[in-house]
């Protein structure tokens, strides 16, 4: 489903049909082939993705049977059916939304996450060719990660026994609901914790962007809280392709990685990871925060 939510609609964002969601595979194919006696394992998935692309690959594909997983979960388990597959490095083709399922899998290989949804901040944005040749060169010569990669910062959230990560952004909303998941009203954006703020790419993370930038590889979190009109400084942000809002900031804060948070919800509302509502938290809940770099190795 990446690159299909409702921001498609709202914004002015191309769809990422089938076809080119093939192209991007066959893309990311030809530069695994180019290095000798490589091998790609791939979900033989429900909508016959990669058994079309198996069918004419340029190199040797393992195609695996996916389980019973629904809807999200299926991200999660197949991360799992790969590692047990016995796979060097993952290569995941999705956006924030897909790529922080594939963390929260927790796989212990290094993961190359190549953009492939609405917003892509913590994607690779290159040729996808070069992502293929990229990993098939780390599987075969297994170079030491600390040359070729670094861990990924990522924030850890607790609320009560539930635990959940995020790769880019969290965000309260002042929604008690999670509808179509995806985050595209500017007023209901409460308060952002981000891992990276970036002005040139669309997203939550783009209104911190517009005030300072905050690099993947800064060892810093930056804590915005956000008002209505007039209750801060105006910003001018890119919410999705294409997508112009305002937001009024009130209050900025560079925080130091490690650092707990702890919030206690005045009323009932939503938390949403990378861009999208998951968890709908009711008021007086008390929210635990925390950004760290122990994240994948990317």
């Amino acid at each position: 489903m990446a690159g299909r939510d409702i921001r498609r609609l709202v914004a002015v964002a191309s769809l990422r049909s089938s076809q080119e969601k093939v192209l991007t595979g066959r893309r990311l194919l030809a530069g695994m082939a180019a290095v000798p006696e490589s091998e790609v394992v791939m979900v033989d998935d429900r909508e016959g993705l990669g058994a079309y692309l198996a069918a004419d690959a340029p190199l040797p594909v393992r195609l695996i049977e996916e389980g019973h997983a629904e809807g999200a979960g299926r991200t999660v388990e197949w991360v799992a059916r790969l590692e047990q597959a016995g796979i060097s490095v993952l290569v995941a083709v999705g956006g924030d939304g897909t790529q922080r399922l594939v963390a929260s899998a927790r796989p212990r290989v290094p993961l190359i996450p190549v953009a492939g949804g609405t917003n892509n901040v913590a994607c690779w944005l290159g040729d996808e060719t070069a992502a293929g040749l990229a990993a098939a060169r780390y599987a075969q010569q297994g170079m030491p990660l600390e040359d070729v990669g670094r861990r990924h910062k990522w924030i850890r959230l607790q609320v009560g026994a539930v635990e959940e990560v995020a790769l880019i952004d969290l965000a309260w909303i002042r929604r008690a609901y999670t509808g179509a998941l995806a985050v595209w009203e500017p007023e209901a954006v409460a308060a952002l914790l981000l891992t990276t703020a970036d002005a040139t790419r669309p997203g939550l993370s783009n209104i911190g962007g517009q005030l300072e930038a905050l690099s993947a590889e800064e060892d810093a979190a930056l804590w915005l809280e956000l008002g209505a009109a007039g209750q801060g400084r105006e910003v001018a942000a890119i919410l999705a392709p294409g997508l112009m809002a305002r937001f009024a900031v009130r209050r900025r804060e560079r925080i130091p990685l490690g650092t707990w948070v702890e919030q206690v919800a005045e009323a009932d509302l939503t938390l949403a990871l990378d861009g999208e509502r998951e968890l709908v938290v009711a008021s007086g809940a008390r929210v635990r925060v925390a950004v760290e770099r122990s994240g994948l190795w990317v």
